[in-house]
């Protein structure tokens, strides 16, 4: 029946039994150490010392300072199947462990792109349009592929775009900036401006909150779209109101949306292991090579006024 069970269940099943078999194994060995100081010159226990260097061992409990011999040797052949199967359940761990896990830049990203699906259910917003957006917003390039991904602590200050690794290091820049006087800055996912939307957040860690941020956003989003009808309107305004403005980051972001099933196919390859499917350019015919698009370098778009949402968003 093991074809029936997912396998996020799978991976938690075996963390489980891992982490209560080496929970157990300290508890033995805290006990086998507090009976050594009894052990006295029980004849059967002079073998502690050669048992004591394997790990098979580590499951004799106070028992030990019986004279029961054969019980002592089931203790043993016990105590090397119980270990067996810890080793074997820690093979499984490691070769069923997701690899997004061992990828620290794309383990940060999922903290906004695991919730632009819910978002945009929520608020009836067409799929991919949320991601789309980050991606143009607070997308930066993968330091070692060739891939694009969204970042939670980007922070843009007047047109100039930063990417911190925390985001304790993100608030801090943020704080300094304004102890500056820098008004105009931009932070997380969605790259909410601070001055033109001051009510959105009560705190520049709620500010950047992945979830906080992608809702406001998703919100602001929403109120454009039952404002102009359209949401390439919508997605327009979500820039600036400016028409030439706006009009060109629309179509980057539909270009965006566009190769998103391209996008998402290849990050799900690499995260496979097959990292010839990082590509950043899409080969022809003719040996010319397309346009860079998701797959493109570092180069971010020069923050401009965004429309302020007057009401604040609990």
């Amino acid at each position: 029946m093991l074809h029936n069970i997912s396998y996020d269940r799978l991976v938690y099943l075996i963390v489980t039994q891992v982490y209560f078999s080496v929970a157990g194994m300290v508890w033995e060995l805290c006990q086998i150490f507090l009976c050594h100081s009894r052990v006295g010159r029980n004849p059967v226990l002079k073998k502690y010392k050669y048992y004591k260097r394997r790990l098979f061992y580590v499951f004799l409990d106070s028992r030990l300072r019986g004279n029961d011999i054969e019980k002592y040797g089931n203790d043993i052949g016990e105590a090397k199947n119980n270990t067996m199967t810890i080793l074997l359940l820690l093979l499984s761990f490691i070769l069923f462990s997701k690899p997004a896990i061992a990828d620290p830049e794309i383990a940060e990203s999922f903290k906004c792109s695991k919730l632009f699906p819910y978002f945009e259910k929520k608020f009836n917003i067409p799929s991919n349009t949320l991601h789309s957006i980050a991606l143009k917003e607070s997308g930066k390039k993968h330091t070692t592929r060739k891939i694009r991904v969204v970042w939670p602590w980007t922070v843009n200050v007047e047109g100039k775009g930063y990417y911190f690794n925390s985001k304790r290091e993100a608030v801090s820049f943020v704080r300094i900036e304004l102890i500056k006087g820098r008004e105009s800055i931009d932070v997380g996912c969605m790259q909410i401006n601070l001055k033109h939307h001051l009510g959105a957040f009560n705190s520049l860690e709620q500010a950047f909150d992945p979830n906080n941020n992608i809702r406001y956003g998703a919100e602001f989003l929403r109120s454009k779209y039952d404002q102009l009808g359209s949401w390439h309107k919508a997605i327009a305004h979500y820039h600036s109101a400016t028409h030439s403005l706006g009009f060109k980051y629309k179509q980057d972001v539909v270009k965006i949306a566009s190769n998103m099933a391209l996008y998402k196919a290849s990050l799900h390859s690499y995260l496979n292991n097959n990292e010839g499917a990082l590509k950043d350019t899409i080969p022809v015919n003719n040996n010319k090579v397309q346009k860079k698009s998701l797959f493109s370098g570092n180069k971010r778009y020069r923050s401009s006024i965004m429309i302020p949402v007057p009401a604040k968003i609990n």
